[in-house]
């Protein structure tokens, strides 16, 4: 998360905006018949991590997306039910 260097938003308007970007990833990849991962593994949280980004020191590593091949994929249609059933 690169933050705003005026800083006009919130920080936490950032990180949802990531969050955001990530679900729509997820449901990029997923149409696509790929998987996906989004985790927060320890390295996340490594300083030195930063440098590798070029991340400033206001920036924050939120995690890794992942995205690969199925090993076995779902080939089961899912079943639509109609919104007054629910």
């Amino acid at each position: 998360m690169k933050r705003n260097e005026k800083n006009i938003l919130p920080e936490i308007e950032e990180i949802a905006a990531v969050a955001r970007a990530g679900q729509n990833m997820f449901l990029t990849v997923t149409t696509y018949g790929l998987g996906s991962y989004w985790t927060t593994e320890a390295i996340t949280y490594f300083k030195e991590v930063k440098t590798h980004f070029d991340s400033g020191e206001e920036d924050k590593l939120l995690g890794f997306f992942y995205i690969g091949n199925i090993e076995i994929p779902n080939t089961t249609p899912s079943k639509k039910i109609p919104f007054k059933q629910k």
